[in-house]
């Protein structure tokens, strides 16, 4: 049997051939064409939104006094705190912060889709199992 390779989509080649050599109905395709355009950019947002998570990982890692402060308005409730705190390590997009009692999940999201590409979540925990 012979390898399948990927090819242009022929509605009309669809149907099949039954074993006395006759075609049956052709039906068509019941996938979409395929047009990555959209996954192309998805990647390309998807790349910036990991630059700008790099930008905050880095901040808390190298800044324990951040690090420090970030958990503890997280732990108090102060949710406009914590996110001043992530907005001072120079990040450029929105932001969605959900703060758990074993740590905080952090949802970066493209400032400039409205069709929704993407988003990149980063979650870290503070406490729990090692």
């Amino acid at each position: 049997m012979a390898p399948y390779v990927p090819g242009p989509r022929d509605p009309s080649a669809s149907g099949s051939v039954a074993a006395s050599g006759t075609s049956s109905i052709p039906r068509p395709d019941p996938y979409p064409a395929v047009k990555p355009d959209k996954f192309v950019a998805s990647a390309s947002t998807s790349k910036h939104l990991s630059r700008q998570a790099l930008k905050l990982l880095s901040a808390i890692e190298g800044d324990r006094s951040l690090a420090a402060s970030v958990m503890d308005a997280a732990q108090r409730g102060h949710n406009q705190e914590v996110m001043r705190l992530l907005r001072s390590t120079g990040i450029s997009v929105p932001i969605a912060v959900k703060v758990t009692p074993a740590g905080i999940r952090i949802a970066l999201r493209p400032d400039t889709d409205p069709n929704d590409c993407c988003e990149l979540d980063v979650k870290m925990r503070w406490s729990g199992p090692e």
